[in-house]
């Protein structure tokens, strides 16, 4: 079934910079479906790029080769009727997993789907282990999933289950040294800062600098709040909670509350464009903010529906509501925002490998910071808070074993080799 709309609306809307005439464009609504709740229509998620992009609702996947102007169903037989779906484009990779269930059918199917073609073709990824996928992430030569964990085609309640491709998706395994299942939900968002991943669940964060060995980071506030997902960017990160927005510079020990959402549903969504955040706040609509999230402002006067999921694709924010695609150009959401400093320390070591002693050199600190030195599992051989304009610090590291070991300062990461 194809379905592609000539007339494009244009919704003229109050401007939040300083074009007088900066409007939303309404693309196309190809999930409308009069058998279902509204709640449930329109675009849900999106993956790919200009040429070649895919978006998810109620009623399938499409597949648009002109930056959104017109869409085609994928393949409607596989995945029309599903819900919940995660998209992920990695260059001509592209996957789909989630909860599939083929029309008004009764139980639902799971399915995972892998294209190497820009989503032209797709094949069903075998992996029994697999039932819903809830998170996926390309984090350069590996790829990172959350899903429900299957025994014999059966899920098994309660039991969430990170895995890990190294293979462009074709095969996956669990990620941690107990087998790949936690007590916490699993993974369900993942943030690459540095060389450092950071995995949140519903309860802790974790760290893992391999993808493979994680371990918990002590950060008592999450113990009460809900995580929905993570985000790097401009040397902090940021972390999407139903009670607003936090922000560490630390990698995650310690956080500070930059947004209070009025909704206890909370922020569901955060991107990046260069330094400018975008987020979703299920009560105000959609956010932004210009200075790593000191304030805010709102940007979805004109856009109709709720709003479910915002994209970056080349110069254009694409945004889906229950009520259809819609994308305005950066150049209109960006044109008053004035460049923002980039937070890099340059970190660096003067001699590696080393055989007693490690000295780094980094941009003199704009604040205070925390430095950590980090074996291959993840174990903390020193941590130290470091004052604003301190640009080295001498580490002796005679009693330390050999082996290989990870620097930390804020957002930046080094190697460090002792023989």
């Amino acid at each position: 079934m194809k379905k592609k709309t000539a007339l494009i609306a244009l919704i003229t809307v109050i401007c939040f910079t300083s074009n007088a005439c900066a409007q939303w464009v309404f693309l196309d609504d190809p999930f409308t479906s009069a058998l279902h709740d509204p709640s449930q229509s329109g675009a849900q998620s999106f993956a790919g790029d200009s040429i070649n992009l895919i978006a998810s609702g109620f009623r399938g996947v499409v597949h648009s080769t002109d930056n959104g102007l017109t869409w085609d169903f994928i393949d409607s037989i596989k995945f029309r009727g599903g819900y919940d779906y995660v998209l992920l484009s990695k260059g001509k990779y592209f996957f789909i997993g989630g909860l599939v269930t083929p029309w008004m059918a009764v139980p639902p199917n799971t399915g995972f789907f892998r294209s190497s073609d820009y989503g032209k073709s797709w094949t069903e990824v075998d992996s029994p282990q697999i039932y819903i996928i809830y998170s996926l992430v390309n984090l350069g030569s590996t790829l990172l999933m959350n899903c429900s964990y299957s025994q014999d085609s059966v899920r098994v309640i309660g039991r969430d289950i990170a895995l890990r491709s190294i293979d462009e998706g074709l095969t996956w395994s669990p990620t941690d040294s107990e087998g790949g299942t936690w007590n916490w939900g699993g993974l369900s968002s993942f943030a690459l800062l540095g060389n450092v991943i950071i995995g949140g669940t519903i309860g802790p964060l974790f760290r893992s600098y391999d993808g493979i060995i994680w371990n918990k980071i002590q950060a008592p506030i999450f113990d009460s709040l809900l995580l929905y997902n993570l985000i790097a960017n401009n040397g902090y990160l940021f972390a999407g909670t139903n009670m607003g927005i936090l922000r560490s510079n630390d990698t995650g020990l310690h956080w500070d509350k930059m947004y209070s959402s009025i909704d206890s549903s909370g922020v569901s969504t955060m991107i990046a464009h260069g330094s400018v955040l975008y987020v979703i706040d299920k009560k105000k609509g959609l956010i932004r903010s210009t200075d790593t999230g000191e304030t805010w402002d709102g940007i979805n006067t004109g856009i109709t529906g709720n709003i479910q999921t915002i994209y970056v694709v080349s110069n254009y924010l694409f945004v889906g509501t229950t009520t259809g695609i819609w994308r305005r150009p950066f150049s209109e959401l960006e044109d008053a925002v004035a460049a923002q400093p980039q937070v890099t320390q340059k970190f660096s070591l003067l001699t590696n490998p080393t055989t007693s002693s490690a000295d780094f050199q980094f941009s003199a600190l704009q604040e205070p910071a925390v430095f950590e030195l980090f074996d291959a599992l993840g174990r903390s051989f020193l941590r130290r808070e470091l004052p604003a304009g301190q640009a080295s610090l001498h580490v002796d590291m005679q009693s330390y074993p050999a082996g290989i070991y990870f620097a930390q300062l804020g957002g930046e990461s080094c190697k460090v080799i002792k023989n």
